[in-house]
């Protein structure tokens, strides 16, 4: 998966620059007490001695501040773009978390984790790796463990939609991939929903129109689209034809169906 290197970079660099600052103030606390003690103990200890002492504690002290501040926001930006974006979050887990799940766990739990994982996918095509790690019960890191080895093996195959991050696994037809990576949305999926309800007899133009509350230019722009992709078809053609799905539309529209319910 691109990227899994730029991300430990990133966090090691966050890391850093957090102790770097951490353990610079600790030393600076230190070495200026130890100093002000000694002047303190010199009855001809200057007073400018104890000044640039002082600038130098403060310029050390900012320094530290700025490492510290650099480090938790690299870390936060991390944290915050994971929580945001799925995909990101994914890649995240897998740079991060992986070389210590995969340590923790046995040969055993390995091999059921990934049996159910390709049982899952296989049933839910398309599912997004939210939807997938709360349907099994599996944790963050074991997810994104088991979802790679299973993508490096070639197992399983994986894309982005949105911000999310989809899986399926990988011995679905060129066909089937181009639908479940392709799902019906929004208007275009009501239109199909429309049509299914019904039947072989079929609905107008107007009639779908009023169960939609949409207008007729935006039903014209739906329909030549899913035309088209020959989703539709026509039923009996006059001046008021009748539509129903096609074959291929009742397919793409299981597939939508089941992609919306798993998320």
């Amino acid at each position: 998966m691109k990227g899994i290197i730029g991300i430990r970079v990133i966090f090691f660099i966050g890391v850093f620059a957090l102790l770097s600052g951490i353990l610079l103030q600790f030393d600076n606390d230190i070495n200026y007490s130890q100093q002000d003690s000694d002047i303190m103990s010199e009855s001809m200890a200057k007073e400018s001695d104890e000044i640039d002492e002082r600038i130098e504690y403060s310029q050390n002290n900012d320094q530290s501040d700025n490492l510290i501040f650099a480090g938790i926001g690299v870390l936060f930006s991390l944290l915050l773009i994971g929580l945001s974006f799925e995909f990101l979050k994914v890649l995240i887990l897998v740079s991060l978390l992986i070389p210590i799940v995969s340590k923790r766990n046995s040969a055993e739990d390995d091999i059921l984790n990934r049996g159910r994982i390709l049982g899952y996918l296989e049933a839910n095509a398309g599912i997004n790796f939210t939807a997938l790690r709360d349907g099994l019960g599996l944790a963050n890191g074991v997810s994104a463990h088991h979802l790679n080895l299973l993508e490096s093996n070639g197992q399983i195959i994986s894309w982005r939609d949105g911000k999310l991050r989809r899986y399926a696994i990988s011995t679905l037809s060129q066909e089937e991939v181009r639908r479940i990576q392709n799902p019906i949305i929004g208007t275009r999926l009501a239109i199909l929903e429309v049509l299914g309800d019904s039947g072989n007899m079929g609905i107008s133009g107007p009639e779908i129109r009023s169960k939609l509350s949409i207008s007729r230019q935006l039903l014209s722009h739906h329909m030549l689209e899913l035309r088209k992709y020959n989703l539709v078809s026509l039923v009996k053609e006059s001046k008021r034809p009748r539509w129903q799905n096609s074959n291929k539309g009742n397919e793409l529209l299981t597939i939508s169906k089941k992609i919306n319910i798993s998320e």
